[in-house]
């Protein structure tokens, strides 16, 4: 009904403004490493905030791609037997969850 279809242009809206603030942020994190004579955010945190400071974002950047590459592959593995059932409706032996799953991860 509508409220489907209201929730779903909402969804989309709400996306392209996160994508618009992550492009702006981004852009203004590259012309700070520049203006610093940096190749990276963690060089940039080092230069502006001491060695403590860079560490620890560096640690928090790990966790942070770590976590985002589990939430990614759950996202993923939720959706891609429902994706082989469609592409393949009659199943067989490359749909099952135990065979999609590494070959996504790979």
């Amino acid at each position: 009904g509508i409220n489907a279809e209201y929730g779903v242009v909402t969804a989309i809206i709400m996306e392209v403004f996160t994508v618009a603030i992550a492009m702006v942020t981004h852009m203004v994190l590259a012309d700070a490493v520049d203006s610093h004579d940096g190749t990276n955010y963690q060089d940039l945190v080092g230069k502006v905030c001491g060695y403590p400071f860079q560490l620890s974002a560096q640690i928090l950047l790990f966790f942070y791609t770590y976590g985002l590459s589990i939430a990614s592959h759950i996202t993923i593995g939720d959706q891609l037997d429902k994706v082989c059932h469609l592409i393949h409706p009659s199943g067989g032996l490359i749909c099952h969850r135990d065979i999609l799953t590494p070959i996504a991860s790979m």
